[in-house]
């Protein structure tokens, strides 16, 4: 009997235990999130130009897709700067774009306050490559039209339509361009681009 009665009692106790943990987790506070939540932390490392970078959010640049441009803060009008971009080889979702993320956002504006272009794109898991190559065509153009190789820089610009950038205001505001907008090619290009 004695067996029997000590087992009851720490049967009860540990049923006790048990029932008191289970109302403790319940109504205790949220769990917080895991530090390397990609969706809510950006990077460790910051610098003081961070905060003068600026931004300009969801230029388009292939169908539906766009970009986001972080610009160092003494950037000139027209000036050149080398670009590193950000993208996910993945694809996006639309209910959860990466380039929204914290991790994605903080890198191309840390990379900004150091005197760089950071660019972070949306991806279409589908067409990742496209997305690469319709911008590396428009910039390949602009290099092109830069040596005066206007031919080579109207393939260039048709073969980025081809792979969907549709930025007009690229086509229409790059100081690198302005040499083949009287083109009836370049015309005729920008008129298959969508209006604002």
């Amino acid at each position: 009997m004695t067996f029997r009665r000590i087992t009851n009692f720490w049967l009860a106790i540990s049923l006790l235990l048990i029932t008191a943990t289970a109302q403790a987790q319940n109504s205790a506070t949220p769990r917080q999130r895991s530090p390397l939540d990609a969706t809510s932390w950006g990077v460790v490392y910051d610098a003081p130009a961070t905060r003068h970078v600026k931004v300009r959010n969801e230029v388009p640049y292939l169908g539906a897709l766009a970009i986001d441009i972080y610009s160092p803060p003494d950037l000139k009008a027209g000036e050149k700067r080398p670009a590193v971009v950000f993208i996910n080889a993945v694809g996006d979702r639309e209910d959860n774009k990466v380039k929204s993320w914290a991790i994605y956002q903080s890198w191309p504006r840390l990379v900004a306050a150091h005197g760089m272009i950071g660019i972070s794109m949306d991806a279409d898991g589908a067409r990742v490559q496209e997305s690469l190559r319709g911008v590396a065509y428009f910039n390949l153009a602009c290099g092109h039209t830069r040596l005066g190789q206007k031919d080579k820089a109207l393939e260039a610009l048709t073969s980025a339509v081809a792979e969907g950038f549709i930025n007009r205001n690229a086509f229409e505001t790059d100081e690198d361009l302005a040499p083949l907008r009287a083109e009836p090619r370049f015309q005729e290009l920008l008129g298959r681009l969508p209006k604002p």
